[in-house]
């Protein structure tokens, strides 16, 4: 379950904090990817490292967001 000390819209979104919490490393991430260099998600992605890794290198598309949405569920 999400912790009662997250922001409400971030629970809403149901964005575990996971994701919410280190995205100027994610951003980095993604920053990287586009230059051809090996994405850093891998740092912080935990069980999922590589498939949310695959998907930072294409953009951090769809399979990313199925990625969270695991972690997510997992929690509760």
């Amino acid at each position: 379950m999400i912790s009662d000390t997250e922001p409400p819209s971030r629970q809403r979104s149901g964005i575990p904090v996971l994701f919410s919490s280190p995205r100027p490393a994610s951003r980095a991430a993604l920053d990287d990817a586009t230059e051809g260099n090996r994405p850093r998600v891998t740092v912080w992605a935990g069980g999922g490292t590589a498939r949310l890794a695959s998907a930072a290198a294409s953009g951090l598309t769809s399979v990313g967001i199925d990625v969270i949405s695991t972690h997510a569920s997992r929690r509760h």
